[in-house]
């Protein structure tokens, strides 16, 4: 793990885990994707969190793909280039230079170097050009539609307004473009230690065009999810009092956790070594990097993607169509009848149970004037107040 990164163990290393870590973010992000459209003609899609979710799969979807192509082929990246290779355009090594074209002082005399090592204005052949274009839009808009996410949960919960999409969209995709086309026409694309991106040692270019955003990003999402958790807390104070029960809070704790940790654990690497002014960094700092920041797209499936409820309802869409094709169509039609009879002659009476609480709490929109005066006398008048602010709180939940 103290390999230096011109060890050939180290490369074949770097190599292998950023397959790896590619492969199980493009995993995670496909299954993301497979749920929003199988419920694509349902009510829940509706929703413009849900469709934001999506558009953060799409791009961490792109991004592993190139990942994983990125992993195999760019193993040229990683070669020692000598003064001799760079100028002697005839030779193998040359034809796989990631730069068309490099100047004499970014060598240091005849000494063997990385390319990758130097803050140098590198004219990309068009392989790399494309990559490093690719890469820097859509980590980029990864990186924009989590903070979209959480810009629209405090919407949600504070102003009670959804908002409409496309100023996300104008943000989340007009950014990276405008920052490719800058760094494009800077000269800054090249060679970064295992990928074309921008180029190793300009920290300046780094920052403006990314890791801004994710320092930045990391304290907007700690506010964020901070503010809102209190607001959960003071409506699931008003949810105790109408129940009459304490309501644990586990699942939402740990939800609440883990975005901005996702996201601390995702990136913490990456900042590490790209504004990292020291060079010859050992290869256990390189692998820790390449293990965490190709892995985004499976750690925001965990993170967003996660739910019980929606893996649960597709769970009994399958095993419903099994029973079905069973017991054929007409006798599965007439057993759902009766089981909706049955459910409706034995309604809950406004009676709200322990798992349903719980689950509108965790959404976080009930009204907290709710402990502002206590319920009326009558069982029936309670009953009516309790199911009339639950249904108030269900329809703004609906736009969480």
């Amino acid at each position: 793990m103290f390999w230096n990164i011109s060890d050939p163990h180290c490369q074949a290393v770097l190599a292998d885990v950023f397959t790896v870590s590619s492969a199980l973010s493009l995993l995670g992000s496909t299954v993301i994707i497979f749920f929003y459209f199988y419920y694509f003609d349902r009510k829940v899609v509706s929703d413009p969190a849900l469709h934001m979710v999506f558009f953060l799969s799409f791009a961490d979807v792109c991004a592993s793909i190139l990942f994983l192509v990125a992993s195999r082929y760019n193993d040229v990246l990683l070669r020692m280039v000598t003064p001799d290779m760079v100028f002697n355009y005839s030779s193998p090594e040359a034809l796989h230079s990631p730069c068309a074209k490099v100047q004499s002082y970014d060598l240091h005399g005849n000494s063997v170097h990385f390319l990758s090592e130097y803050n140098i204005t590198c004219v990309p052949n068009l392989a790399c050009l494309i990559e490093a274009n690719v890469n820097q839009f859509f980590v980029c808009s990864s990186v924009t539609w989590i903070l979209a996410i959480a810009t629209q949960l405090f919407r949600a919960v504070y102003l009670e307004k959804p908002g409409k999409l496309y100023p996300y969209h104008i943000f989340c995709w007009g950014f990276p473009i405008l920052s490719c086309i800058i760094v494009t026409a800077s000269g800054k694309f090249g060679p970064n230690s295992d990928t074309c991106w921008i180029v190793d040692g300009d920290i300046l270019f780094h920052v403006l065009f990314l890791y801004m955003f994710i320092i930045g990003g990391m304290v907007y999402i700690i506010i964020v999810y901070v503010l809102v958790w209190w607001k959960i807390a003071k409506s699931r104070s008003s949810v105790d009092k109408l129940t009459g029960r304490k309501m644990g809070s586990g699942k939402i704790v740990r939800r609440f956790v883990g975005y901005p940790l996702m996201f601390f654990v995702t990136w913490i690497g990456g900042c590490y070594v790209d504004l990292n002014i020291r060079l010859n960094l050992a290869c256990g700092v390189l692998i820790w990097k390449t293990v965490t920041f190709p892995l985004q797209g499976f750690l925001n499936a965990l993170v967003y993607g996660m739910s019980e409820k929606v893996y649960r309802r597709f769970y009994d869409d399958c095993m419903s169509k099994w029973r079905k094709r069973k017991v054929g169509s007409a006798a599965w039609s007439q057993t759902n009848t009766e089981r909706a009879q049955r459910k409706r002659s034995s309604g809950s009476g406004g009676k709200l149970d322990g798992g349903r609480a719980d689950s509108l709490a965790s959404s976080g929109q009930l009204s907290v004037t709710s402990k502002s005066s206590p319920l009326p006398g009558s069982k029936s008048q309670k009953r009516e107040m309790r199911q009339s602010l639950l249904e108030e709180y269900e329809s703004q939940t609906q736009n969480v």
